[in-house]
């Protein structure tokens, strides 16, 4: 590890997420360390927070660190930009709010694109309508993604489904017996999974028969298994409406 060079070792470091940084700081070899420490203080992350309303498209800066949203105008805060700010995720809301316009979040699109980004976040059910018109956004390979229940975009489902290689947990909060199963003939044609005519009347508890199993907090987690378009599996998890 000490004859690794600097620069390579700092190059790498910025595809790393900021969790990864805290090990590295209390390796012995100076030059790891040394980034590990730079990157964990230097790193600026944000939440990119889309607001979908009556046909219009907004948004807004939300700083990971500050938990505030940052109300500057986006040519203050792009100036501010340098290789350790990162957009880790990007979460959609039905609200009429937001001080970036629909050209300005267009105008990311490249910055976002050089950086692995982590979560996707449907807070809210939006119109489907207008959330076609931003898939630039949401059509990314990510490795957590969550969704409220009811919030059923055919061609979203199926991109992290089907197509996002990096999903890890995609999350359903306030989560319902019908459309948990739902999803899963999204991806399967098991009899199970069909509908009978019974699901409104299922409870969350019934989610056992389906496959889902116990977990903590009285959540309930499928593991998915896919072959196409190549072997992975992910975690499909359901929330009871009791959980935030």
């Amino acid at each position: 590890m000490t004859t690794v060079p600097y620069d390579f070792v700092n190059s790498v470091a910025h595809f790393l997420p900021a969790r990864s940084f805290d090990p590295i700081t209390h390796l012995e070899c100076k030059t790891w360390s040394h980034v590990g420490h730079s990157h964990q203080h230097k790193r600026k992350s944000y939440t990119l927070a889309i607001f979908l309303h009556d046909d219009q498209v907004r948004g807004e800066f939300f700083d990971c660190d500050t938990k505030e949203f940052v109300t500057e105008e986006f040519s203050s805060w792009n100036k501010t930009i340098d290789s350790f700010t990162r957009i880790v995720s990007i979460a959609f809301f039905d609200l009429d709010t937001g001080v970036l316009s629909s050209d300005e979040i267009s105008s990311l699109c490249h910055f976002i694109s050089q950086m692995p980004l982590e979560f996707i976040e449907v807070i809210n059910p939006v119109i489907s309508s207008v959330f076609s018109k931003v898939d630039y956004l949401w059509k990314r390979e990510v490795l957590g993604v969550t969704i409220e229940n009811d919030f059923f975009h055919e061609e979203f489902v199926k991109f992290h489904f089907l197509e996002n290689r990096r999903l890890q947990v995609l999350s359903v909060t306030n989560a319902t017996y019908a459309f948990m199963k739902r999803l899963l003939r999204t991806f399967s044609i098991d009899d199970l999974y069909q509908d009978n005519g019974e699901d409104d009347e299922k409870r969350f508890e019934d989610l056992n028969e389906l496959g889902f199993q116990d977990g903590n907090a009285k959540i309930r987690k499928f593991a998915v298994c896919k072959s196409y378009p190549l072997d992975r599996q992910f975690v499909l998890v359901a929330h009871p409406a009791s959980e935030v």
